[in-house]
């Protein structure tokens, strides 16, 4: 098993660049196109990046989070609670889902060519194609449910990338961005 790649200037970068896109201060095109370098810079990064920030936007099209795209107080609450989570320099607890090894999807791949020069058939190598990549695709999905079950158990959901409440709460016992103000006035 591999160590666990922390890199807290990584973490740091890419909630700076999260905080610019969620107050509109770039796009989301200038976010993914300058973001996703830091998410594999870091483990925590990475899950931040790919199983949180990247599902908010649109990749395709330019936009803010304004209008239409606003976000909800609640949506305002978990982002911040993202930034939060790479400010604090937490490692990332949650287990892996588990899907089909990423080698699998070359057998996938190779299957019809295989089938195709076996049987001198190339007209059909293209269905082929479409068929082994749509069974990966039901196949990864599948072992990727029943893993489902064990990430939701593993403990408190609502506070992710948190692994539990009492390290979110120390977390918000000193928040990054609120050092040297007095929050007793």
């Amino acid at each position: 098993m591999s160590r666990a790649l922390h890199n807290q200037e990584a973490r740091d970068r890419l909630s700076s660049m999260m905080r610019a896109m969620y107050t509109n201060r770039i796009t989301n095109l200038e976010f993914d196109e300058r973001a996703e370098e830091f998410a594999y810079e870091d483990d925590a990064a990475f899950q931040v990046f790919w199983k949180g920030a990247w599902m908010t936007y649109d990749d395709f099209n330019a936009h803010g989070f304004m209008g239409e795209r606003a976000l909800t107080r609640d949506e305002k609450r978990t982002v911040a609670r993202w930034i939060l989570f790479l400010k604090s320099g937490q490692p990332y607890e949650w287990p892996n889902l588990t899907s089909l090894p990423r080698w699998t999807f070359w057998i996938f791949f190779l299957a019809p060519v295989c089938v195709a020069w076996s049987f001198r058939r190339w007209d059909v190598l293209g269905v082929g194609f479409v068929a082994a990549i749509w069974l990966f695709a039901i196949l990864d999905g599948y072992f990727t449910r029943l893993s489902r079950p064990v990430f939701r158990e593993a403990d408190d959901i609502e506070v992710w990338p948190f692994i539990s409440k009492a390290k979110y709460g120390t977390a918000l016992e000193n928040p990054p961005f609120l050092r040297g103000i007095d929050r007793r006035s």
